[in-house]
């Protein structure tokens, strides 16, 4: 019982080594740039965005080699039902952002709230254009409709998408840039939720955090498999060469992670770790559980590879606390021989939530709980989405109008 525990908690780490390493090798060949070529100013990129060909990873290089090259025009895109408590703090933080040449696609899917007023009567610091969808043909997921609205109405290359609930950085244009400069044609950031008191609020954040490791640490590798559209970006050549979000309109979820599935080693892909997007985190257990069970059962479309990789972390994971709890519970090793377990599996994890622990508010001691909900999470939550696989089948008449309003 004892190897058994050690196997799973070697394998445990040895994927955080791996994702680690996916992230850390791409630092190769830093040279920052300091400033833009057109202003002279200060540029607000840091050095954490980095860029991965899908050839050998080895290859990686930082983003930021040659952010002085080219400003590049960038349209946002933002699907939108029915957020009218919160779209004003995404409106404030879209007027914070400095950027030479942008817009923002508003698309209203099938809105009936306040949302469209508001928009509309918000002081003009940045051009927009409104589109208006009552409803999405039959067999399409309403979001994806949307999204695939805003990317034919979209006057620039470059895209970056976020969600209307969410609140960006002044500087994620910038960040964004440094990797489309560089040739990067598919761009994933990352997407956290704002600190909310309580188990749940810290569970979310965990989770949430776990996630965003996983994903950017197998693009580090050259193999992305997922994005999150809170904070993704890539070129409208792409989108349109693989068919845009066509293949699986049907499937609720996934304009994000299925998108990169359908991406995956046909362009280059770069990461930033910073200038995350920032959500308000489901409030209640329910709300968080359905919302999980939607996101994982996009999973089931994802390509061999990657489902391997999710089962490989998620069973040893949850095999090992299987294992230690049966232990405990026979008596057989003591407390300090259990802890001392505990604390050699976690290193690794540890090692790398640096990268993101200015962000995610958590306290080290907090994590022996949170990673124990974690297993219960993975014994109930990931196998119900995976059995319950929601999909948008109504059939309603399509009605569009579009409205362009520009300063």
């Amino acid at each position: 019982m004892m190897g058994i525990l050690l196997i799973f908690g070697m394998i445990w780490s040895l994927i955080w080594g791996w994702i680690r390493w996916g992230i850390d090798r791409l630092a190769c060949g830093v040279r920052s740039s300091q400033e833009s070529p057109e202003s002279g100013a200060e540029s607000p990129l840091s050095s954490d965005s980095y860029q991965v060909d899908n050839c050998p990873p080895e290859q990686g290089r930082r983003t930021d080699q040659g952010l002085g090259e080219e400003l590049l025009p960038i349209s946002i895109i933002i699907a939108i039902h029915n957020e009218e408590a919160l779209i004003g703090r995404l409106l404030d933080s879209l007027s914070a952002i400095e950027y030479p040449t942008w817009e923002v696609i508003f698309v209203l899917d099938r809105c009936t709230d306040q949302t469209e007023r508001i928009i509309t009567t918000f002081f003009p610091l940045f051009s927009y254009s409104l589109i208006s969808l009552n409803s999405p043909p039959n067999n399409w997921s309403p979001k994806k409709w949307a999204v695939t609205q805003g990317v034919l109405a979209a006057n620039y290359e470059h895209l970056c998408l976020t969600d209307a609930d969410c609140v960006v950085q002044p500087d994620w244009l910038w960040r964004m840039n440094a990797g489309f400069s560089q040739g990067n044609e598919l761009m994933l950031g990352v997407g956290l939720y704002e600190s909310q008191p309580g188990m749940l609020g810290r569970l979310i954040r965990m989770e949430t955090a776990f996630t965003a490791f996983q994903y950017l640490g197998a693009a580090g590798h050259g193999m992305p498999y997922m994005g999150v559209g809170r904070n993704i970006g890539y070129r409208k050549t792409v989108f349109n060469r693989v068919g845009g979000l066509e293949s699986h309109r049907e499937v609720l979820s996934g304009d994000d992670d299925l998108l990169v599935q359908a991406l995956r080693g046909k362009v280059k892909t770069g990461i930033s770790l910073t200038a995350p997007s920032f959500s308000i985190a489901p409030s209640t257990w329910s709300e968080w559980v359905g919302q999980k069970t939607r996101h994982v059962s996009s999973s089931a479309h994802y390509g061999w590879g990657s489902k391997v990789f999710l089962a490989v972390f998620h069973l040893s994971h949850a095999l090992w606390w299987g294992f230690w709890l049966i232990l405990l519970i026979c008596n057989t090793l003591t407390l300090g021989q259990l802890f001392a377990l505990y604390l050699l599996r976690i290193s690794f994890p540890l090692l790398t939530w640096g990268r993101l622990g200015n962000w995610l508010k958590l306290s080290w001691w907090e994590l022996p709980v949170l990673d124990f909900s974690y297993f219960l999470y993975n014994l109930s939550v990931i196998p119900w989405g995976l059995i319950r696989r929601p999909a948008w089948t109504k059939n309603r008449k399509f009605q569009k109008t579009r409205k362009k309003i520009g300063i």
